[in-house]
């Protein structure tokens, strides 16, 4: 009888003290929060390790991975234009048995201060592109707020539990995390393959969007250690442009910049001036007819350059299909290092797929 007194008492003050750990945590957390985006954008900024949150070391997370189509969350009109899928990597503490306390939880997301028109196509005011690209790395440290747009997000969000990380782990992917934003400065929608099938592809320039980081996370966690198991297909977007040669790097010569306000002119006239597209695919397909009316079969991309520098163009040289702007193309499985890919893929990502515009292509 007293044996079992002693242990009752015991289980209550240790779940006190986990009570108390919870809300210390939860607190310290909020202190590290840094929201300089403010009223605009509630997420905290992740600049700098400083600004990162720091974990207890042995204690245990899930790792989620969550998407949903951004149309609808109150960004602007762009993004619903377009009909992207935001995604983001979520980290929530694993409570011990019979522990009733709320677990820590953190989202972790890249996205555009900006995104609108300049984010994806400068404007051309007075002839020298102008882009409004900046992205960032932010975390929030909880999703129970529901006055927050991202706990809404996250509620209705296409969430899939990918493994486990310890808090160790997870303070070391920080690290990681901060030093890939500070190398990924701008929102870049575009790359360049050598096909269009993410199976096998070989890649000249890499995008930069939400899907991006998140793809990078997880593989990086991995690495890193962390327990993952999940099979299933993980979709995201892509939208390449296919060439067989690496793309050259423009000098920004007078010639240079003629072929690049050249370009993005070209593109505007054909196919932006008035017009309204359903989806990132009919914006695709629309893009690509532009691309066949230009004299050569070439694009010029721009990637944003660290601390607002100029940047740097691309001139991509262009073959069959150009871009990859079919529903399949665009919504495909990341390639993932702890997953056995199927030899057929065709259809797994149906379920974020966009409208069939295979006619419009004709």
């Amino acid at each position: 009888m007293v044996r079992c007194f002693w242990l009752a008492l015991y289980s209550l003050v240790a779940r006190a003290f986990r009570v108390q750990d919870v809300d210390g945590l939860d607190k310290r957390l909020r202190a590290t929060c840094v929201q300089p985006w403010l009223p605009d954008e509630t997420a905290c900024a992740a600049r700098n390790i400083k600004e990162m949150p720091s974990l207890p070391a042995d204690a245990v997370f899930t790792v989620q991975y969550a998407s949903h189509p951004i149309q609808g969350f109150g960004l602007d009109p762009f993004s619903e234009i377009l009909s992207f899928t935001h995604t983001a990597l979520v980290v929530t503490e694993i409570l011990p048995d019979g522990d009733t306390s709320v677990p820590t939880s953190l989202l972790f997301e890249y996205f555009a201060r900006n995104f609108g028109p300049k984010a994806v196509l400068p404007s051309l005011g007075d002839g020298a592109p102008t882009w409004e690209n900046q992205a960032v790395l932010a975390w929030r440290p909880s999703l129970e707020d529901k006055k927050d747009k991202q706990g809404v997000w996250y509620d209705s969000a296409n969430v899939t539990t990918v493994g486990k990380a310890t808090g160790k782990i997870l303070n070391e992917w920080f690290k990681e995390a901060v030093l890939w934003a500070q190398q990924h400065p701008g929102y870049s929608l575009f790359s360049v393959w050598d096909r269009p099938e993410v199976e096998r592809h070989t890649a000249y320039v890499e995008d930069s969007i939400c899907d991006s980081f998140t793809e990078w996370g997880l593989k990086a966690l991995y690495k890193l250690g962390s327990k993952f198991s999940v099979e299933g297909a993980l979709c995201r977007n892509y939208f390449p442009f296919i060439s067989n040669t690496s793309p050259r790097k423009l000098d920004l010569s007078s010639s240079d910049m003629d072929k690049v306000t050249d370009f993005y002119g070209t593109i505007e006239s054909l196919m932006l001036k008035g017009t309204t597209f359903r989806d990132l695919a009919e914006f695709g397909s629309a893009f690509l007819k532009a691309i066949k009316m230009l004299h050569t079969p070439e694009a010029v991309l721009f990637q944003r350059g660290p601390d607002n520098s100029t940047g740097v163009y691309f001139d991509v040289h262009l073959v069959e299909p150009y871009l990859a702007v079919l529903p399949e193309q665009i919504s495909q499985r990341m390639i993932l290092p702890w997953q056995t890919i199927p030899a057929k893929t065709d259809g797994e990502c149906s379920h974020i797929s966009l409208a069939p515009i295979h006619d419009l292509l004709k």
